[in-house]
C-alpha cells in the first residue's frame, strides 16, 4: 500500500473517479439546515475538496501519504472514524422517522 502512495500518478488518477462520485452526491443532496442530514453534506464536502486536492496536487500529497502510513496508529484510527461514521448513516438513511 505504501508503494501505492508514492506513486504520484495513481494518486492523480483516484482522485477522477472520486471526484466525480462525491460530485454527484453533492449536487444532489446539499443540505445545510438541521440534524444528521447536514453530516452527509459535510462529508461529501470534504471528499470534494480530497478528490480535487488528489487531481490538482498528487506531488505534494504522495510524501505526506506515506508519512501518515508509516505513523503505526493513524490507519486504524481512520478506519474505525470512517466505519463510526458510515455505520451512523445507514442507522439513519434506512431506519423509519
Amino acid at each position: 500500500m505504501e508503494q501505492g502512495f508514492r506513486d504520484p500518478a495513481l494518486i492523480f488518477l483516484s482522485g477522477f473517479p472520486l471526484f466525480v462520485a462525491v460530485l454527484a452526491i453533492v449536487r444532489a443532496h446539499n443540505r445545510w439546515r438541521g440534524g444528521w442530514p447536514v453530516l452527509v453534506t459535510a462529508v461529501g464536502w470534504l471528499a470534494l475538496l480530497g478528490g480535487f486536492s488528489r487531481i490538482l496536487f498528487p506531488t505534494r500529497l504522495a510524501p505526506i501519504a506515506v508519512g501518515a502510513v508509516q505513523w503505526t496508529g493513524v490507519l486504524p484510527a481512520v478506519a474505525i472514524v470512517f466505519l463510526a461514521v458510515r455505520t451512523f448513516l445507514s442507522f439513519k438513511g434506512y431506519s423509519r422517522e
